[in-house]
């Protein structure tokens, strides 16, 4: 799957004005930008990485450092000799947040309703909201996914793991269903093939987490993993109707269905299945509005009702539930609740 496999006709057949990239990316990056920074999870220790990044490189082994995040701290390091810690992340957040929302808008213009569900999907928001550097790392590999040039998608998305670990994963899974493609297998086997892959890396990623020692490895503990089952029925689903859709639509479309497939693979095994699906969620609603005509609606109208439930849900809490709790709440000191940043949630309700 590439950008080319993806659906963008002209924009100039609905109307839609060319303005819309940078109208979207407003829209997207306001509500982030006006978010009262003091009250998400997390937020000092994000500010305390700003100040001591340098510190935090340095204690890293030379195994380690590559899978210790390096782009992110130097990035926190460059930018915080200009701006004050808080505002630091605030730029960051933003100035992610925008890029994503406007690559989308500019690459797919031309479906301004696939547009706005998948800016509007809460499970994305919390990406640049809550989990900045994913968030980060996801604009970065978006925009190298999205790239016409060749070397260039290498470049940007091979940078994206050394911003987010997590992306080491979906990287894999990309190079994995790229490669498999390539094999003359028949479009069912090919899936099959990364299906047994999936599951594969959902036993050795705790355990090649604990071997390196990466930032989440006291997060990666097999059969730990708690859920009722609802969100794995969903994405089962989803997962079928991509299958259902023909050998054409799995051949384009197989780096997302092994997205859904590690994640029905990691969901019953460790306790991170919802935060790494979350790092390849866009891809899997980009290829849903792929589908052929009927199952693309039905795709539509299953997202949208996902979407209205899980934003039920959140309605009642400020800023999807990332914030501190008012007594909890020091400007001072880390902060860390049960749904932080490095949450382990399942996608939805679970």
């Amino acid at each position: 799957m590439t950008a080319s496999t993806l659906p963008r006709d002209k924009a100039s057949q609905w109307g839609v004005p060319l303005w819309f990239p940078l109208l979207a990316g407003i829209l997207y990056a306001c509500p982030i930008w006006l978010v009262p920074y003091y009250s998400l999870l997390d937020h000092a220790n994000y500010a305390n990485h700003v100040r001591d990044w340098a510190t935090i490189l340095s204690s890293a082994s030379i195994v380690s450092l590559p899978f210790r995040e390096p782009l992110w701290f130097l990035s926190l390091g460059a930018i915080g000799a200009i701006l004050p810690p808080e505002e630091t992340i605030r730029f960051i957040s933003v100035t992610s947040a925008f890029a994503f929302a406007a690559m989308i808008g500019r690459h797919y213009r031309a479906q301004p309703l696939a547009v706005a569900l998948i800016l509007s999907f809460p499970l994305l928001i919390i990406n640049h909201l809550g989990a900045i550097r994913q968030g980060v790392a996801l604009t970065v590999f978006l925009a190298g996914f999205l790239s016409q040039k060749k070397h260039q998608r290498w470049t940007l998305m091979s940078i994206a793991p050394f911003i987010h670990v997590g992306f080491f994963i979906i990287l894999a899974l990309w190079v994995s269903a790229w490669r498999i493609n390539r094999l003359r297998f028949s479009p069912y086997l090919k899936t099959a093939t990364i299906a047994a892959l999936c599951l594969a890396m959902a036993v050795a990623i705790p355990i090649a987490s604990l071997v390196i020692g990466t930032r989440q490895s006291g997060n990666y503990e097999l059969f730990e993993a708690r859920g009722s089952g609802l969100a794995f029925a969903f994405w089962a689903m989803i997962l079928l109707l991509f299958v259902a859709a023909g050998r054409d639509f799995i051949t384009k479309h197989l780096f997302s269905i092994s997205v859904i497939l590690l994640y029905l693979s990691m969901y019953w095994l460790v306790p991170i299945a919802g935060r790494t699906f979350e790092a390849g969620l866009v891809f899997v609603l980009l290829s849903g509005f792929s589908l052929p005509h009927a199952k693309r609606l039905l795709f539509i109208l299953a997202i949208s009702a996902y979407s209205v439930m899980l934003w039920a849900g959140l309605w009642d809490k400020p800023w999807l539930g990332l914030t501190v709790p008012q007594v909890a709440q020091d400007q001072h000191s880390p902060v860390q609740a049960p749904n932080s940043p490095d949450r382990t949630s399942d996608v939805g309700p679970t």
